[in-house]
């Protein structure tokens, strides 16, 4: 990390002290935005909270992409099901047509997109692709883009780790840190208010929030920058140089 807070290497931060020095969790998202792909960044091991309830509305089978230059909101369609399933037990609907759909909008969002000839295929063999559940589709995004530009994180499962089920919340988090050895725990800033500095400080842990910088790149059409897209907007847009500048424009902050 330079004078200034951000972080400069091309790929994971090593630890320096035998331990896994920096971790993230999430739940795992469908072409998330931005600010998503910055933990891996900022972080040595990314935790994918897969276990967690499906949320519907939520983020783990939908995003938000330009079309007329206008935010758009995109989703892969979930079997009908009960609350509280989790994401990696929730099944993708069987293919009515909706894959092809969903390839044929985002080809009319993006194909006059600088980098739309690149990036669209690696969009197509995602959507096109064949897993049974939502957590699945939702890693092979996130991998497809990771690969793309050249990084190989290092993802783990929170549903093949040995942590109790009936934690949740701070608990849950503060356990897979444990198990992991972590000596810094990243979360997006938004979450703040969700953990106790103390309660990580009791277990040896330093809890950082990762703030994103002031993105921003020419989206065509002339209208006024959307932020917080998908990353598939940002991929349109820009070269994977470009992209990986904007992952490592973040400062780590208490």
């Amino acid at each position: 990390m330079d004078s200034s807070g951000h972080h400069e290497s091309q790929g994971p931060v090593a630890s320096q002290d035998g331990g896994n020095g920096r971790t993230s969790v999430m739940q795992p998202y469908l072409f998330p935005y931005l600010g998503y792909f910055q933990l891996f960044r900022a972080t040595d091991v990314f935790v994918a909270l897969d276990d967690a309830a499906f949320i519907k509305k939520g983020w783990v089978n939908r995003n938000r992409i330009l079309l007329q230059g206008e935010p758009y909101t995109f989703t892969v369609p979930i079997q009908k099901q009960s609350q509280h399933v989790s994401i990696h037990a929730s099944l993708i609907a069987p293919d009515d047509g909706w894959r092809n759909k969903l390839v044929v909008t985002l080809t009319h969002a993006y194909r006059k997109a600088p980098h739309f000839e690149t990036v669209m295929p690696l969009i197509q063999r995602v959507l096109q692709g064949d897993p049974a559940t939502m957590d699945r589709m939702a890693l092979d995004s996130i991998h497809a883009v990771l690969e793309y530009v050249g990084m190989q994180p290092n993802i783990k499962c929170s549903s093949a780790m040995d942590i109790d089920p009936a934690l949740s919340g701070q608990d849950r988090i503060l356990a897979i840190c444990g198990s992991l050895g972590t000596k810094t725990y990243v979360n997006p800033k938004g979450g703040r208010e969700l953990y106790d500095p103390t309660r990580f400080q009791q277990q040896g842990i330093d809890l950082r929030f990762i703030h994103m910088g002031e993105v921003t790149y020419i989206q065509g059409g002339g209208k006024p920058f959307q932020p917080a897209l998908s990353i598939i907007d940002v991929l349109m847009w820009n070269s994977k140089e470009d992209v990986l500048g904007f992952m490592d424009d973040f400062t780590l902050e208490p």
